[in-house]
């Protein structure tokens, strides 16, 4: 119990110290503050995007497919949208055209299901009265089976 009365007499030194310097006090409360939230707002991000897994069932089965080519593949580029290149300078990309998508589909013999989404820009929508230009994405039906939604629920409207 000694610890104790050691724990009490450092605490009425440090209260005490604070009561003759506010300012100092303060700012070190404010420093502490702003630090505390600074690093639970970026645990927040993390802890969505890296550390949980996804919301759907078996996350750990989920493969995403991607093509490389050679050199640079302005034709394959142009059919399935976007690419990067790779340390070797060739070019990657997991998009695919829909008529590729289509074959996996159909030759997936190994997969359980395949699934496909789009990202759409610069739509005009209309909900509730009210055109907006929004930004989303087009899925295949799919990913409600896989997230567990099921058919029959609306889409989810966020306003930014």
């Amino acid at each position: 119990m000694v610890w104790l009365g050691s724990i009490f007499q450092d605490l009425r030194f440090s209260l005490r110290t604070m009561r003759k310097t506010p300012l100092v006090s303060a700012i070190a409360v404010l420093s502490l503050a702003l630090g505390i939230g600074a690093n639970t707002a970026i645990f927040t991000v993390l802890d969505a995007l890296l550390l949980r897994s996804l919301p759907v069932k078996d996350a750990r089965q989920i493969v995403v497919p991607s093509w490389t080519a050679k050199g640079t593949a302005h034709f394959l580029t142009s059919l399935s949208g976007t690419s990067n290149s790779d340390a070797s300078g060739n070019q990657t990309s997991p998009s695919f055209s829909f008529p590729i998508y289509e074959k996996f589909r159909q030759r997936a013999s190994t997969l359980s299901d395949v699934m496909a989404f789009a990202d759409l820009e610069n739509v005009s929508l209309t909900a509730d009265g009210h055109a907006e230009i929004a930004k989303g994405q087009v899925v295949s039906g799919q990913l409600l089976q896989w997230t567990g939604r099921g058919s029959g629920n609306r889409p989810r409207i966020d306003r930014r």
